[in-house]
């Protein structure tokens, strides 16, 4: 399991000695881990020591020339009544070993200035949604952008 509240990694160890007991795995030690969500794979790396992002664990869906990175993160909040708890995914675009934040289509197009017509097409084709981003409409806009 993924706690992506904390980004920790967790155990079941539910077996017939113990009863929901559950571990906690060192971040350290986990490269990369797979997880069956909502009938979706996710393959999540441990990313350390990189230039211009925080360490932690990430879905990288495209290894190209451009590689996309995305940061699942759950905020909380309490209102004094209720606590809520809101998901969120930011998006890393790495290009030459430097990263730039693409969570919005304007810091996206920005990283195109000389094609930025042709990448605002692909994003109206492709009906790409920056606040819910869906990570296959993503990859297919990245393989547009390598092709420019």
């Amino acid at each position: 399991m993924y706690d992506i509240f904390r980004d920790e990694v967790i155990v079941d160890l539910n077996d017939e000695n113990f009863s929901k007991f559950y571990v906690q795995i060192n971040k350290e030690k986990v490269d990369s881990f797979s997880i069956r969500f909502n009938d979706k794979i996710y393959n999540l790396s441990n990313v350390k020591n990189a230039n211009g992002i925080e360490d932690g664990f990430y879905e990288i869906p495209h290894h190209g020339k451009l590689q996309l990175f995305i940061k699942h993160l759950v905020h909380k909040q309490n209102d004094h009544v209720m606590i809520t708890y809101t998901y969120k995914q930011v998006l890393w675009l790495k290009r030459e070993n430097h990263f730039y934040d693409i969570s919005s289509k304007k810091k996206f197009i920005r990283q195109f200035p000389n094609h930025k017509k042709s990448v605002r097409r692909k994003i109206r084709l492709l009906k790409i949604n920056f606040d819910f981003p869906n990570r296959l409409k993503l990859v297919k806009l990245l393989q547009h952008a390598e092709s420019l």
